[in-house]
């Protein structure tokens, strides 16, 4: 997992981090995975802007799950044709409540068949 450094405090993922565009789902809303490497912490949310919302999670001063952790790394994103579909694979990757499974997530980002399999029926 590595990021490219872009301007001073912003971040771009690298190539190596997952986009799902499988023709069904592909489109403007993203879930996405982040990680705080000194916590050991993952992070699960939806937008549709996602440059933004890392840089939001990054640097916003909210009190939140995600300020007490900082700076987030993008580890994973995927594309949805609407927010609709972003936030029910949002909810069923949080009632899994498991580690296992967003680690599995993240290594198999770029394969669109297991990705596909998964998020099918959400």
């Amino acid at each position: 997992m590595s990021l490219v450094q872009v301007q001073e405090g912003e971040q771009k993922p690298h190539s190596n981090v997952g986009l799902f565009c499988y023709n069904q789902f592909y489109g403007r809303f993203f879930l996405y995975i982040l990680f705080f490497e000194s916590f050991d912490k993952f992070y699960v949310g939806q937008t549709n802007t996602i440059e933004k919302r890392i840089w939001q999670h990054n640097n916003l001063e909210v009190d939140s799950f995600t300020s007490k952790y900082r700076p987030w790394k993008l580890v994973a994103q995927f594309n949805f044709p609407s927010r609709e579909k972003a936030m029910k694979v949002e909810r069923f990757i949080k009632k899994q409540k498991s580690r296992a499974f967003i680690l599995k997530l993240i290594e198999n980002s770029n394969n669109e068949e297991f990705i596909y399999d998964i998020f099918k029926d959400c």
